[in-house]
């Protein structure tokens, strides 16, 4: 999901930088053929990543939560739902409007400085976040990923709360397969293709490589 206002944000509050294309491009590459949509309202896929909206309305949180109770998929991200339409800050613990949907509060963030040396552990292997980091605390939703350094150590990352995924970070192309790895369950085993250069299409009943 591509939202303008959002990525206009992210310019203006230049300690982050929207991620949305590193992770299109590293989806890509895995063979993960995505399109960005720009409407809530009628979500024609089986999975939507929605990167860091930071603006939202309850609205949003009920198309989604609407979209995942259909059996879709939702991957929130870090910084999502902290200010209202009128670009203000919410006083209510982040994610805000979609902490109910995504089973987790913030406990704590920051901008990640350039000498703190962090990962996370998900899936069996280790991803570097960037940018900026949040520390998340479940409410009913099941953690998939930790920190492993300084005061960080052992706190949530990643929450799953039924088919809706909440990465309390940024990316860059590497920490993008976190993504990856979360959609693989949900694809057609046809297209778990790992090799870069490799591409496959699949038209109707015939396959292209």
């Amino acid at each position: 999901y591509y939202d303008y206002v959002n990525v206009c944000d992210d310019e203006v509050e230049s300690f982050t930088q929207n991620d949305a294309a590193m992770i299109y491009d590293h989806l890509d590459r895995k063979n993960i053929k995505c399109d960005f949509i720009y409407d809530l309202d009628e979500i024609p896929y089986k999975v939507v990543i929605v990167p860091h909206l930071t603006i939202a309305d309850e609205s949003a949180a009920e198309k989604l939560e609407a979209f995942s109770k259909r059996g879709g998929v939702v991957i929130l991200s870090a910084r999502s739902g902290m200010k209202n339409k009128e670009n203000q800050y919410r006083r209510s613990t982040p994610p805000g409007v979609f902490s109910q949907l995504a089973g987790a509060e913030v406990e704590w963030f920051t901008v990640i400085p350039s000498y703190l040396k962090q990962t996370i552990s998900f899936g069996g292997k280790e991803y570097e976040p960037k940018q900026y980091l949040e520390v998340l605390r479940p409410t009913d939703g099941e953690v998939l990923g930790v920190y492993t350094e300084e005061f960080y150590k052992g706190k949530a990352a990643i929450v799953k709360r039924g088919n809706v995924y909440y990465i309390g970070t940024y990316c860059d192309w590497d920490t993008a397969e976190i993504y990856a790895q979360i959609i693989k369950p949900y694809l057609d085993p046809l297209f778990e293709v790992q090799d870069r250069d490799l591409e496959v299409f699949y038209y109707t009943k015939h396959l292209m490589v």
